[in-house]
């Protein structure tokens, strides 16, 4: 109230001082001056506006030209400095950082004060401050290392002494590099047009013992990644994600994707231990992590989007064994038994089920609970009966969940102790929580691991024999321990609430083994259990992973997801992100996995098993309820179990078309600007998305949606999956269309130009063929498209208005030609052919000579 008192009285005092001047002072008059105030307006805006655009209109680019400290630091550009309680301009002027009073918080300098420099040639740098914003003492001197991996891509290291390293800092005709060293920032250009690839100026470089900050900034256009597709922020919005392997959102990885002017680059973050990325609007990535020895970038320059992915992957997903089997359905249980006798309970409980699917692993825990078990006892030989007789005889593949985790009291541990390989705490053997039983963990980088895992194979042959499967889910490794929750400690003077949350839940942070804290080689943990076991599995064995690593390709199971819209949404985000960088198997439980499943969720559920039908790996896998379709039919009805079916069976028609793709070391599932990289309007979308180069596929994501917006990239026709209808970006306003859908609908279309194969009927002997084929109306135009059979098996189909050619190249006799199935803008027609004809045997086909067609 004094304020407005003091406003009052200042405006009471102002109309006073008017009502009394009744004469003009002679200052006042030579104001009055036109020509007076037109030299007054020029000097103002010549001094004036130049400071006001310097200190709002800043370009916020440091280089070694333009070195500068300012506060005027652009919104988007301001990284946080120290602890969000530093609230007050003092406590902020005491960790040398800006202060701003509006929104009272406390942001780096650009340049920050914290930085490394260095007045000689050397890789070494020291220290600009002694003390980091949280009063631990900075590194004295830290080291910078850069290897080139090829013309298209380097490596940039930042790392204490225990790292060796050397700088080679050379031009290519992709990239040019520069060093500037005081301060410390490195950057990257396209040689030609000198657009940066890659700058670290724009942020604090602080290193201690238990925090490291580093930024980086890819683009100011287009940025892709971090668990998400298109990272779309605008104002002061931020994206924060902790990468550190734990129970909800174990399976981000820190890969960006940059796009500006027409070409994309992109870069790999890694680092092992806990690891904090917030993106701000900018476009500025800001990297925090309590620990570790280096953090690595990963440029690749590109400049297509799909050079970049190969650049990632180094050619790594070629080795990824794809076959059709991993197409099919697979089934598994989950819950919180470790007693085998009632896991083997509740299966003979269970309905028969009466839906088509591949696998079945019997329960997640089977394993854990079975080496509880006497290898001789009744409930073991009871369990590998059941086996037998449920699953094998069905000709279903027996899949087999193996947990990091060893039971206590199992005679495993007791086996393998003097070993040495467990985590220790106090000097002891750690016990960690597992659904309330005491288990212990092993270190997968141990020296002794080998003997370890032949032991741990010993007794799964011993109980398993003669139904020990090549089929092997390696679940829950990140790895989940539920008794541990991370709590604020001295040691780690930075512990957000995002990254006290991520060390929840697993393994403590200062479990050790070999003397090695696990916290510093935490996101190696299942990469070291894939890395290990795999070899030891066999050449045959298929196995899945829980965790997600950059060096691992085996396909990927999330797992601890509740069913939700909103989940159901970010569902296809993460099979879309994971797709795009080089993880092409990516599944998410159907219907969730939670046992927050009820009722309520059936058209949901319905919804998710139309999505899962064209997603990479179709896992039905959850706690009770159970969300199978035999289950379905009792929980929620009939209606939903008939849908769910529906969803399988179009799955497995088309589970050749998903071969052919992956076999092409092309992603299934992949976002709409892969396919179409130059088109911005397909940027943010990710309810419609590409299967393969030629299908396009929607989905509503909202409750009781009935219309869908779809966009329609120029170019090509598009033809509805089901009936033909011809559309393209011509129809609807600027490419986007709008279509009236009901619950059931699975919405595609297939692009012109293309055939699609199909597989009409269920018999493993005799495949019978349908053929979509998309024609446009001229004359001149082919239609091409492939099936890809097995290794080195493949058929290619050439289509043009009049007839269909097929060459083989080592195909199986076990396909023929039952019916092909015509598109073309203005009209659909259907061959049923006289006679099928078996693709082995080069058939062409004459469309006038077919009696049985309505062309």
């Amino acid at each position: 109230m004094s304020a407005q008192r003091e406003f009052i009285q200042e405006q009471n005092d102002l109309r006073d001082d008017y009502k009394i001047r009744k004469r003009t002072s002679p200052i006042v008059n030579v104001w009055r001056s036109r020509s007076t105030r037109g030299i007054l307006f020029l000097f103002c805006f010549s001094i004036v506006v130049p400071v006001l655009v310097y200190y709002f209109l800043i370009d916020n680019v440091t280089t070694s030209d333009e070195l500068y400290d300012t506060c005027a630091v652009d919104e988007t550009y301001r990284v946080p400095c120290g602890k969000p309680e530093n609230t007050t301009i003092d406590k902020c002027n005491k960790i040398h950082c800006c202060f701003d009073n509006t929104t009272k918080r406390c942001f780096h300098y650009l340049p920050s004060k914290y930085y490394y420099f260095s007045d000689s040639e050397n890789q070494d740098y020291g220290s600009s401050l002694v003390q980091s914003p949280f009063f631990e003492a900075q590194l004295k001197t830290v080291y910078l290392s850069i290897n080139p991996t090829s013309d298209k891509s380097v490596q940039i290291m930042l790392h204490d002494n225990s790292t060796t390293g050397t700088i080679t800092c050379t031009n290519t005709t992709e990239y040019n590099c520069t060093i500037n060293s005081n301060p410390l920032f490195v950057e990257f250009y396209r040689p030609n047009s000198r657009e940066l690839l890659l700058t670290t100026a724009k942020g604090p470089m602080i290193i201690s013992d238990h925090y490291w900050e580093w930024s980086f900034q890819l683009t100011d256009e287009y940025l892709f990644g971090l668990g998400q597709t298109l990272i779309d922020l605008s104002g002061k919005s931020t994206l924060t994600k902790v990468i550190y392997g734990n129970d909800k959102d174990h399976n981000t990885l820190p890969n960006f994707l940059a796009y500006k002017n027409g070409k994309y680059h992109g870069l790999i973050v890694r680092h092992s231990g806990p690891l904090e990325i917030t993106v701000f609007a900018s476009k500025l990535v800001s990297l925090k992590s309590l620990s570790g020895k280096k953090i690595t970038l990963e440029l690749s320059v590109g400049p297509t989007i799909q050079e970049v992915i190969n650049q990632f992957n180094d050619n790594k997903a070629a080795n990824l064994i794809v076959t059709p089997d991993i197409f099919g359905v697979h089934v598994c249980r989950e819950g919180s038994s470790l007693i085998l006798k009632d896991i083997l309970e509740d299966f003979k409980k269970e309905q028969n089920l009466d839906f088509r699917y591949t696998s079945d692993c019997l329960h997640e825990n089977l394993f854990l609970a079975a080496i509880n078990e006497k290898s001789d006892s009744s409930v073991t030989s009871e369990m590998r009966d059941l086996i037998g007789d449920k699953i094998i005889k069905s000709s279903h593949r027996f899949s087999l969940s193996i947990l990091p985790q060893v039971p206590y009291d199992s005679d495993l541990y007791t086996n393998t102790a003097d070993l040495n390989i467990y985590f220790k705490l106090n000097q002891t053997d750690y016990k960690g929580q597992y659904f309330k039983n005491d288990v212990v963990y092993p270190y997968f980088n141990h020296a002794s691991v080998d003997t370890f895992i032949q032991k741990l194979l010993e007794a799964a042959k011993q109980r398993f024999d003669p139904h020990l499967p090549t089929d092997f889910v390696l679940s829950r490794n990140w790895p989940s321990d539920q008794s541990f929750v991370m709590k604020e400690i001295d040691k780690f003077k930075y512990l957000s609430k995002e990254l006290t949350e991520a060390m929840s839940s697993t393994l403590p942070w200062n479990a050790s083994s070999d003397d090695e804290l696990q916290f510093l080689e935490h996101n190696n943990y299942g990469y070291f259990h894939v890395e290990k076991i795999g070899p030891a599995l066999g050449d045959g064995a298929f196995i899945m992973t829980a965790s997600h690593t950059f060096d691992n390709f085996q396909p990927i199971i999330n797992q601890n997801v509740d069913i939700s819209w909103t989940n159901f949404h970010n569902t296809i985000v993460t099979i879309l992100s994971n797709s795009l960088f080089g993880h092409p198997l990516t599944s998410i439980p159907v219907c969730g996995s939670t046992s927050t499943f009820t009722s309520s969720h059936e058209s949901l559920c319905i919804r998710w098993y139309l999505m899962a039908s064209t997603a990479p790996i179709f896992r039905i896998s959850s706690d009770e309820p159970r969300r199978d379709p035999t289950s379905l039919a009792s929980l929620t009805s009939k209606y939903a179990a008939s849908q769910a079916k529906s969803a399988i069976d179009f799955r497995y028609s088309l589970m050749y078309y998903f071969n052919t793709v992956l076999g092409n070391n092309e992603p299934l599932m992949r976002p709409m600007f892969y396919d179409f990289p130059d088109d911005n309007n397909t940027f943010a979308l990710v309810d419609q998305y590409m299967v393969g180069s030629d299908l396009l596929v929607v989905h509503p994501t909202l409750p009781d949606q009935t219309q869908v917006t779809i966009y329609l990239p120029p170019g090509d026709k598009w033809f509805e999956f089901w009936g033909g209808d011809s559309y393209d970006y011509n129809l609807g306003k600027d490419g986007w269309i709008s279509l009236t859908v009901s619950e059931t609908d699975w919405i595609g279309f297939v692009r012109e130009g293309s055939i699609i194969p199909i597989i009409l009927n269920t018999d493993e002997n005799v495949k019978q063929v349908r053929l979509k084929i998309a024609l446009c109306d001229n004359e001149n135009c082919e239609a091409k498209g492939m099936l890809i059979t097995g290794d080195e098996q493949s058929f290619n189909f050439t289509s043009t208005q009049s007839e269909l050619a097929v060459t083989n190249q080592n195909g199986n006799d076990s396909f023929v030609l039952h019916e092909i199935e015509i598109f073309r803008p203005h009209s659909t027609c259907l061959i049923k052919l006289n006679a099928d004809l078996k693709l082995v045997e080069d058939p062409t086909v004459n469309y006038h000579n077919q009696s049985n067609s309505s062309c």
